[in-house]
């Protein structure tokens, strides 16, 4: 039986279920690289994409100190809360509290 860790989206009021978590050097569907270069037009400054969920759905790190945290990014506007305007959500605060949350 395979246990899945999931972090609610408090704002959306659904689940994130996580898929992975990218890496360095690593195949093109895990690597950190890879990912940040294909989606680098659409993120703002100091941003990186550190994962996915099981859909279609984006983890981000955003280091800007107002807007500092791990958020969920549905890009494909998959969440019934989800607009052109308004599609991402803060998770955390930081990384490691991102982790314990798992």
């Amino acid at each position: 039986m395979q246990k899945y860790k999931s972090v609610p989206i408090k704002d959306a009021n659904e689940e994130m279920v996580l898929g992975v978590l990218f890496g360095l050097d690593l195949e093109d569907n895990y690597d950190l690289g890879d990912w940040n270069e294909e989606y680098q037009e659409d993120m703002i400054e100091n941003t990186i994409i550190i994962g996915a969920d099981y859909g279609s759905g984006l983890l981000v790190l955003i280091n800007q100190e107002e807007e500092k945290g791990i958020y969920y990014w549905d890009n494909a506007l998959e969440l019934e809360s989800s607009s052109e305007e308004e599609n991402t959500y803060k998770l955390s605060d930081s990384f490691g509290q991102f982790i314990k949350m798992l």
